[in-house]
């Protein structure tokens, strides 16, 4: 079911991460990154994961999170378990909003937890919960 173009580019040999073929592939990746997000290279960088979604959420919060700071962790769904599993194994701390498998969350209850605690500088939720199928889409929180 893999495309033959996609085969065919898997049976090549590998690039060694020191040569300078590498190094310009990396670079052109990560520029092109920023500007597929708009974003300004003296403003921001970016970051090439290579492993899981589940690693490259490891990887975000384990590194943004001050220690003083909150993450607010809207969880409906497996994925935002291990969400949960990964910002505990960290010690960072959390607000959880949890609900049942593709449930929607409350506005009105995470507008609360926002107000409540001035400590938390970061939001999660996971956006597509393969586990249920729910994506969450702009349209379900326009108002955010």
């Amino acid at each position: 079911m893999t495309a033959e173009r996609v085969k065919m580019a898997a049976l090549a040999p590998d690039i060694c991460h020191r040569r300078p073929v590498f190094e310009k592939l990396y670079s052109d990746i990560r520029n092109n990154l920023l500007k597929l997000f708009h974003g300004e290279k003296d403003e921001y960088t970016t970051v090439v994961v290579s492993g899981s979604g589940t690693s490259a959420n490891e990887t975000v919060l384990s590194s943004v999170m001050g220690s003083n700071k909150k993450v607010l962790l809207i969880s409906n769904g497996e994925f935002g378990d291990r969400l949960k599993n990964i910002i505990s194994c960290y010690g960072i701390g959390l607000n959880l909003v949890e609900y049942k498998w593709a449930e929607y969350p409350d506005l009105t209850e995470i507008e609360n937890e926002l107000k409540i605690d001035k400590d938390i500088s970061l939001i999660s939720i996971v956006y597509h919960e393969t586990s249920t199928g729910r994506c969450m889409s702009t349209g379900d929180y326009a108002g955010w």
